[in-house]
């Protein structure tokens, strides 16, 4: 998440700049939209299907783990943006949205490409462009800005959730094998 927002804080930057941050923090918005869809899939799965677990540790969770986790449950339980950016545009695409996009172009728009002499290097920000484009259509129709700020404020809403619950299930989880929680292990920084 910190790679997302650094990377969508612009300060005065050159254009070339500019694009490229701006379409890289879509980009990492798009993943970690898709990460966090799949980490709710796996508690779901694997954590609230299974019952002995779930039965065994819901009663040791504290009041703010419960409620991440309940948070989390009904935020997934719906339809939501989080799913949506991950099913359409995180992992895979839908073809006909993207063309839809790429079609609006003017014509006489160009494709921006940043080649360098190292291709590892190489940025195609034309083709991230029209992607992200296509995602916050489908999030704000006609509202390129609304649809950054929903998706910057439930994307960070989601994680906060998440850390929540994955720091208080982690503690419990440590406390029952260790003796303590990983706090009380006194972590250490490097």
């Amino acid at each position: 998440m910190r790679v997302f927002l650094w990377s969508s804080s612009f300060d005065t930057l050159n254009e070339e700049e500019l694009n490229a941050r701006h379409a890289q923090s879509l980009v990492f918005a798009r993943v970690l939209n898709g990460k966090l869809y799949e980490a709710h899939k796996m508690i779901k799965n694997w954590y609230l299907s299974n019952r002995s677990i779930a039965n065994k540790y819901n009663t040791l969770l504290n009041d703010e783990t419960r409620g991440a986790l309940k948070d989390l449950n009904r935020y997934f339980g719906s339809n939501n943006l989080i799913k949506d950016v991950r099913n359409k545009y995180a992992f895979h695409y839908l073809h006909h949205e993207i063309t839809k996009i790429f079609m609006k172009r003017p014509t006489e728009d160009e494709l921006v490409f940043y080649l360098c002499p190292d291709s590892r290097n190489h940025f195609y920000y034309s083709a991230d462009t029209i992607v992200n484009d296509a995602m916050l259509e489908a999030i704000e129709p006609g509202d390129r800005e609304q649809a950054q700020v929903r998706l910057q404020e439930e994307t960070i809403k989601v994680t906060k959730w998440l850390l929540r619950f994955l720091q208080g299930y982690i503690d419990i989880f440590m406390k029952q094998y260790f003796g303590r929680t990983l706090k009380e292990m006194g972590p250490r920084r490097f």
